[in-house]
């Protein structure tokens, strides 16, 4: 419950964000090393939550934030960027929304950076649009390129970006928004969703806002791509009273007022906070604001400084937080493979993508502006089947065995599912008795076997 979590920070709540000590908050040992890697990124392999735990948790953390040289096969970053590439420019050329789909479902499984898939991701779900009506599957890969190349930029550049997307202008009407007749819709998700949160402005500022954004349209290129492009003649230049600023205020105007505005910080800490801590309860509004005042600057928020903050902090770091937030499907399929150390061939992108679909998550397809609702509505009954039936269909076929199994380790699958748990589960050493007593023969049954505990939709 919440009350678990602010319990211990209820009377100081900036305590929950000062740096976790060892010898203060207990060692950092496997438990703590796992719980960093499923929040952080989507889970590691047991070999290296022990070299993380023998370099302890400053230098892990360190790398995650800065992400690593190659992959666990061995592959440089480099390679992995210019296949990333060069599945992002073929979906250029013969562009489709199943294209766009598995170049992302390819990072998040290879990606020597997880951090920035975990920020993408978490930026889909803050700007959320949707393929549907957006209807432009180049529209929806330019936008998830922007936000993973500004995953820990300042706010205001993030606003700025998306606000400018042809998937945020399709979504929200607001190409369709003129000096004549301003369209509310933009201009009322930027600050109650995006900015400010609900209950930081006024009825007229949302009027003032969508004055601001209006002159943007569709422009068709030679090149059949649709683009949005500012037109000043569509644009209101009249003055505006703005979240107590008057002006003769556009787009750029709104981003800085409102990037600069003291709810903008809040907003951002409490994203972040439900990105790493706990999707289970709203965040509580004392920690919110704690956070808040630490990533506020004089104009924007800082949001590496924020992230930083979170996984070096006590709170991260304390057992109150673990197993709080719930796998989303994507947490649960790419975090399969990451934390049991699955080699190449691994799980191709294309089977990943469709069982997605099935557990409720199709990447670019939301369910509505706010995002996935997360926390336990992923786990209704047929989600759970369609879970089960993806591991089932992904651990099939004679080759997988081989895959699971280290070349340079004799440890029987009991041993191998008791690390793996570890990373993989929620709480995943107080499952060692059952692995035990199953007795499972082979790596396939044993990673079955812990994909069927409870802990294995928590991270």
């Amino acid at each position: 419950m919440a009350t678990e979590i602010t319990g211990a920070w209820q009377h100081d709540p900036a305590a929950a964000w000062e740096p976790y000590s060892p010898p203060r908050d207990g060692a950092f040992h496997l438990a703590r090393a796992a719980h960093l890697h499923r929040r952080a990124g989507f889970g590691a392999s047991p070999a290296r939550l022990e070299r993380d735990v023998r370099l302890g948790h400053e230098a892990a953390i360190a790398a995650i934030l800065a992400g690593d040289p190659e992959d666990a096969a061995g592959r440089s970053r480099s390679e992995l960027d210019e296949i990333a590439a060069a599945m992002v420019d073929s979906t250029r050329r013969d562009p489709s929304m199943s294209r766009v789909r598995l170049a992302w479902i390819f990072r998040l499984l290879n990606s020597p950076h997880p951090l920035r898939e975990r920020m993408t991701l978490a930026w889909h779900g803050h700007y959320a649009t949707g393929a549907r009506k957006v209807e432009s599957p180049l529209a929806m890969l330019d936008q998830n390129e922007a936000m993973r190349a500004l995953w820990d930029a300042p706010i205001s550049k993030l606003h700025r970006a998306m606000i400018d997307s042809v998937a945020l202008q399709t979504w929200l009407d607001g190409a369709d928004s003129d000096r004549e007749k301003p369209n509310e819709n933009l201009g009322r998700e930027f600050l109650e969703l995006f900015a400010l949160g609900e209950g930081s402005y006024r009825e007229a500022d949302v009027k003032a806002a969508a004055r601001a954004l209006t002159g943007y349209r569709r422009r068709n290129d030679d090149d059949m791509q649709t683009r949005v492009v500012f037109d000043p003649r569509r644009h209101d230049d009249g003055e505006k009273d703005l979240l107590g600023r008057t002006g003769r205020w556009g787009p750029a105007d709104l981003v800085r007022i409102a990037s600069a505005h003291p709810a903008a910080a809040n907003r951002i800490a409490g994203r972040l906070y439900v990105t790493f801590l706990d999707d289970i309860e709203p965040p509580p509004a004392a920690l919110v604001a704690a956070l808040g005042d630490r990533i506020r600057t004089a104009d924007d928020v800082d949001v590496r400084k924020g992230i930083e903050i979170i996984l070096s902090s006590r709170i991260f770091h304390s057992e109150a937080v673990r197993g709080r937030r719930v796998k989303s499907p994507v947490d649960f399929a790419i975090g399969l493979v990451r934390a049991s150390g699955w080699r190449r061939p691994a799980p191709d992108p294309a089977t990943i993508d469709v069982h997605l679909v099935r557990m409720g998550q199709t990447l670019f397809d939301p369910p509505s502006v706010a995002g996935w609702p997360g926390g336990f509505s992923w786990l209704g009954a047929p989600w759970l089947i369609a879970r089960a039936n993806f591991v089932a269909e992904a651990t099939a076929g004679q080759g997988v065995e081989p895959r699971l199994r280290d070349p340079g380790s004799d440890a029987s699958p009991s041993a191998w599912a008791a690390a793996v748990a570890d990373s993989f589960l929620a709480g995943g050493g107080g499952r060692a008795e059952e692995i035990r007593a199953a007795a499972p023969k082979s790596h396939v049954e044993a990673l079955r076997l812990l994909a069927s505990f409870p802990e294995a939709h928590l991270a």
